[in-house]
């Protein structure tokens, strides 16, 4: 990770689906189809961390032209 990276605060899911507005499960399915970047805690086998910026990338691949 760079420094920028460690910098940030990581959001849990809940928090990372409210800064997206989206449902907990809508999220936990666009990870599951690796659309998102995510890390988890406990060395890959807990919850789910997103920090803001990997976010903004998933909600900027539905931005449409038009």
């Amino acid at each position: 990770m760079n420094n920028n990276t460690e910098k940030q605060q990581y959001l849990t899911i809940r928090e990372a689906a409210e800064y997206c507005r989206v449902s907990d499960s809508w999220l936990r399915n666009q990870v599951y189809k690796g659309r998102v970047k995510f890390t988890r805690t406990n060395g890959g086998s807990g919850k789910l961390l997103f920090i803001k910026e990997w976010l903004d990338e998933i909600l900027l691949q539905g931005v449409q032209n038009g």
